[in-house]
């Protein structure tokens, strides 16, 4: 392992597990992620967005050694036996015992399906599917993009964003929709 690499972690078939031990390798000062899509769901009588993993059962972390590595893995695994869970983290993911590097191609593109969703839009002079709008929201990493709206009603509205080399669909609350 060459100085502060990007590893893929292997943990057990748990849903929503991987954002606990992403959030568990942050405390420790390993930059981790967790390539997700956010969906709206029913919860009793509302619908909320959710974090939903692309990649289950996988975490994507950064560490300058293995030792580094072996010694977050052991801490999180006896910190979840200590209250009575199971280890989370398997291990590291590659061929044999020598564990596979990322590449930094494979990482921007981890890094990019890990950004939050689009929380508000401008509108153009249309408000219909085909229709074009911006984002306007100065917290999302995408914004002034030009997007394509794909479908609309009163609450919602679907629009599709290019992210790298294919388009992603992602719903907003229509309530946060600005004119242009």
């Amino acid at each position: 392992m060459s100085a502060y690499d990007w590893y893929a972690i292997r943990i057990r078939p748990v849903h929503g597990l991987e954002f606990t031990v992403q959030h568990a390798l942050n405390q420790r000062e390993h930059p981790a992620m967790v390539p997700f899509e956010e969906k709206w769901v029913k919860h009793k009588r509302l619908r909320k967005p959710r974090k939903f993993a692309l990649i289950p059962c996988y975490v994507f972390g950064q560490f300058c050694s293995y030792r580094d590595f072996w010694l977050s893995k052991e801490a999180i695994n006896q910190r979840a036996i200590d209250i009575g869970k199971h280890p989370p983290i398997v291990g590291l993911v590659g061929m044999g015992p020598k564990p596979a590097v990322l590449s930094p191609r494979d990482v921007s593109m981890l890094q990019a399906r890990s950004l939050p969703g689009i929380s508000e839009i401008a509108l153009g002079k249309a408000l219909r599917a085909g229709g074009k709008a911006m984002i306007v929201d100065r917290t999302h990493p995408f914004v002034d993009h030009t997007v394509t709206i794909d479908s609309i009603t009163r609450s919602r509205c679907m629009v599709l964003i290019e992210i790298l080399d294919g388009m992603r669909v992602v719903e907003i609350d229509a309530s946060k929709l600005e004119a242009a």
